[in-house]
């Protein structure tokens, strides 16, 4: 009897993860891949795992979400932090980070190795299936995206002050 193989894209559903970052966290921990055809891609090879990877690996995603042996992934519904940062405050007070996480601190400490004269405009507690809607309505037709969810901001204190009133909504 052949063994089971489990697609990337069935991974990352069972993990309600990005197959992008899914694959990634496999890479990451060393976990063991096969490369196959399936009828879903069109004779293309794509990445799956045996069975005793695809265990190994639910293992390490676990019932909380986490995807590293240090990081920590919240849920969908568990509460952190939306969070606009300003990259590079010399160059420009109006250039915009926004984003989610369930550690600032962590966060801070990943950006300051790229970024190291960051600073953080505010914070707000959320969920995580907050963000989006939350960048979605502090984003105006004035406001130029630069990058993925970086933005030139035409009125940084009107922004802040829409995510104000748009936490203090979801957050009653």
């Amino acid at each position: 009897m052949e063994e089971k193989l489990y697609t990337i894209k069935e991974v990352a559903q069972a993990v309600g993860r990005d197959r992008s970052i899914t694959l990634k966290n496999i890479k990451k921990h060393d976990i063991p891949i096969v490369m196959i055809k399936t009828p879903d891609t069109n004779g293309q090879k794509t990445v799956a795992l045996t069975e005793d990877a695809y265990k190994q690996f639910l293992d390490l995603s676990g019932v909380y979400g986490v995807t590293s042996k240090k990081k920590y992934v919240a849920s969908a519904n568990e509460k952190g932090v939306f969070y606009l940062i300003n990259p590079i405050p010399a160059h420009s007070k109006t250039r915009i980070k926004f984003g989610y996480t369930f550690s600032i601190d962590e966060r801070v400490k990943e950006y300051k190795t790229i970024c190291p004269d960051m600073e953080i405009v505010k914070t707000w507690p959320i969920k995580k299936y907050q963000e989006k809607t939350i960048i979605d309505m502090a984003i105006t037709k004035s406001d130029k995206r630069i990058g993925t969810e970086i933005y030139e901001i035409a009125d940084v204190n009107e922004t802040i002050a829409r995510i104000d009133v748009l936490a203090k909504m979801i957050n009653e």
